[in-house]
């Protein structure tokens, strides 16, 4: 590898949202598990594997969008953007066609449903951040499609762990009350990005509110769908827990001058965790 491939190299790789990818990868495997204890069915390396390796492209697919279309946006925030790196336009682009076919060659050799779920995880990504769309500018529209993204992501795992012949048994009540609480606690992703959103005209919380009293209202949110979730879902095994992960999230947003997303996803990972290992799904 040359030393102008190499430092490319290393500014995607500086330049990777971890905490994301993290989050994905947790979320899918959550899904995994949750297929296997359902249907009771064996444990496959290839589907196991080829599904960690495709959720986790078609994050980055999506964020390469994303980073194209936010350049302006993530200068003003100060935000990590290969294009902001030297990086060009031309060969991040290029980059993108790539890895979007291998995640059809992926989907193609593990299941027709699971082909079509990677066709519209694609169209969703393209439908949030490119133009004349963008959806990512339209409150409440943004906040709905990044939860949905994620449940569609537990969906995603439970498929595969089915080898992608079948979702019986899926806990779909727990999917509608996952959507819901996440819509509330999603807005938090937004408190690092006010400025540049409120110059590009993005709708979020900070941006309809104002800095200070939108942080305050994501704060409260964040409570409250750790509240309100043990509910929806009829568990009161998960009352003292969600309110223990809800104050302690709404302290750690409340205390945080530039938010660090890893506390909140951790905390967010281990109430999954263990409403999982609760066995009421």
């Amino acid at each position: 590898m040359d030393l102008y491939a190499k430092s490319k190299f290393l500014i995607f790789i500086k330049t990777l949202r971890f905490s994301r990818h993290i989050h994905y990868t947790v979320i899918f495997l959550s899904g995994y598990y949750l297929g296997l204890q359902n249907l009771k069915i064996n444990f496959d390396y290839f589907y196991f594997f080829s599904g960690l390796l495709w959720i986790n492209l078609l994050f980055f697919l999506a964020m390469i969008l994303n980073n194209i279309y936010d350049k302006k946006i993530d200068k003003i925030n100060d935000k990590k953007n290969p294009l902001n790196c030297s990086v060009k336009e031309r060969e991040y682009f290029n980059l993108f066609l790539i890895l979007f076919f291998l995640s059809l060659f992926i989907s193609i050799f593990s299941g027709t449903k699971i082909f079509i779920l990677t066709l519209l995880i694609n169209l969703i990504g393209y439908l949030y951040s490119t133009p004349p769309f963008r959806l990512k500018k339209f409150f409440p529209l943004n906040i709905i499609i990044i939860s949905f993204c994620t449940v569609i992501t537990i969906f995603s795992g439970y498929l595969f762990s089915t080898q992608g012949r079948t979702f019986e048994k899926f806990p779909f009540a727990f999917a509608f009350a996952l959507l819901f609480t996440l819509s509330l606690a999603f807005n938090v992703k937004d408190i690092n990005d006010f400025k540049g959103d409120k110059k590009y005209k993005i709708m979020t919380l900070m941006t309809i509110f104002g800095e200070k009293k939108g942080k305050l209202i994501i704060e409260f949110l964040m409570l409250v769908a750790y509240l309100i979730f043990p509910f929806l879902i009829g568990s009161k095994k998960l009352i003292l827990p969600a309110i223990f992960c809800g104050i302690i999230t709404f302290y750690v947003i409340y205390k945080s001058r530039k938010l660090n997303e890893i506390p909140v996803f951790f905390i967010f990972f281990a109430f999954l965790f263990l409403y999982i290992i609760t066995g009421e799904i």
